[in-house]
């Protein structure tokens, strides 16, 4: 699931992988496509996934939005 990516560490069904480019580098299955176009970017552009799947974020009843540009910052 990837709606929650941003808040859900560890990944991975046993919860041992403590990385998102863990988690999609151990994906296979249905989700073998995805990964491996993964890792046929520039690792500028894998790094650029990542920070946007940061932002996937479920948060809790009454929490204020925040949105997460580049770099961490806020907005």
């Amino acid at each position: 699931k990837l709606w929650d990516a941003g808040n859900s560490a560890p990944y991975g069904h046993r919860g041992d992988l403590t990385t998102l480019t863990e988690a999609i580098h151990f994906h296979g299955g249905e989700a073998r496509a995805s990964r491996d176009a993964f890792f046929a970017l520039s690792p500028e552009d894998q790094a650029v996934v990542i920070e946007f799947l940061k932002t996937l974020q479920v948060l809790p009843d009454g929490s204020p939005r925040v949105v997460v540009e580049g770099e961490g910052r806020r907005r």
